[in-house]
């Protein structure tokens, strides 16, 4: 049981925990003003315009190969066993994705893609295949890397380049993978 006494010290703890109010001195405030602005631009798109393709291989029984597809250009490069299954004039060549941006004239945008994926059969149950080193390239921007920057007209493109790992012993068919790819203003 409680005593006054207790009770007493406990009211009176309680109000002198609780705040006092400020008073403001007569004639003593001041007032201010904000400005709030918003700049609308153009949303940001982009799309597939071809995808990354590493060609018709051919890999031998027991050993792995892997191809390399750079997305700046240039000759696909083959590893181990690995080689392409058809001349260089047949439409089965290897090449870089190419996808088109468009948005704010003169912005800057930055490109989220995966460091690897797995290229599984389209019509087989056989193992998927790794892709790994997946790199991008911008038309715009020089440098290879994940940041592009729009033209004056708001257009812009990039590629998308990578390595395939083909196991030796590769059922035939064909593989797809997915690529999630983010685009995003800088």
């Amino acid at each position: 049981m409680i005593s006054k006494e207790t009770m007493a010290i406990v009211a009176t703890f309680g109000l002198a925990a609780l705040p006092a109010p400020s008073l403001a001195a007569p004639g003593n405030e001041a007032t201010a003003s904000g400005n709030a602005s918003a700049e609308v631009i153009a949303p940001l798109t982009f799309e597939a315009v071809a995808p990354l393709e590493f060609g018709t291989l051919a890999v031998s029984p027991s050993d792995s190969g892997s191809i390399s597809v750079d997305p700046a250009g240039g000759a696909p490069v083959y590893t181990g066993s690995l080689r392409a299954a058809c001349s260089a004039a047949a439409l089965c060549d290897a090449s870089p994705a190419r996808f088109a941006v468009r948005g704010q004239p003169g912005r800057y945008y930055r490109i989220e893609y995966p460091d690897q994926t797995y290229a599984s059969p389209v019509s087989s149950s056989a193992p998927a295949l790794l892709v790994k080193q997946i790199t991008v390239a911008t038309d715009n921007l020089s440098s290879q890397g994940a940041r592009g920057q729009l033209s004056a007209e708001g257009a812009d493109g990039f590629r998308v380049g990578g390595t395939l790992e083909v196991p030796g012993g590769t059922a035939a068919g064909r593989y797809r993978a997915t690529l999630n790819i983010v685009v995003s203003y800088d």
